[in-house]
């Protein structure tokens, strides 16, 4: 992937059943829809997995979920016959260096509490 642009992959996880899902795959969900994954356990499989903080949930087992709120996909996952299920998400984290201005600030105001 090119850094800066989004990019879409299916991330494999492992665990014994779904039941607590997500928590039980090493990461959490929030946000509005799409659904966002909000932390990621340094020692959970979906670390291993190449899951991000920030990545947006697309698909789950190959159906859109990008409409559903995070009830309905976390709801859609425990329920799934597929251990685990499969996730496609879109990444969009990117990574810039900003200069400070003459006036010794940054141009501009970070507002609300995140995803």
């Amino acid at each position: 992937a090119v850094p800066g642009l989004a990019s879409t992959r299916s991330v494999p996880m492992s665990e014994s059943d779904n039941s607590a899902w997500p928590e039980s795959f090493g990461f959490s969900v929030g946000g509005g829809r799409p659904v966002v994954i909000l932390c990621v356990d340094e020692d959970g499989s979906a670390r291993g997995a190449g899951l991000q903080v920030g990545d947006q949930i697309m698909e789950l087992n190959g159906q859109n979920v990008q409409q559903l709120t995070v009830d309905e996909v976390c709801y859609l996952a425990q329920q799934s016959d597929r251990v685990p299920p499969v996730l496609s998400v879109i990444s969009r984290v990117r990574t810039m260096e900003i200069a400070r201005g003459l006036g010794g600030g940054f141009g501009f105001t970070l507002r609300g509490n995140g995803p």
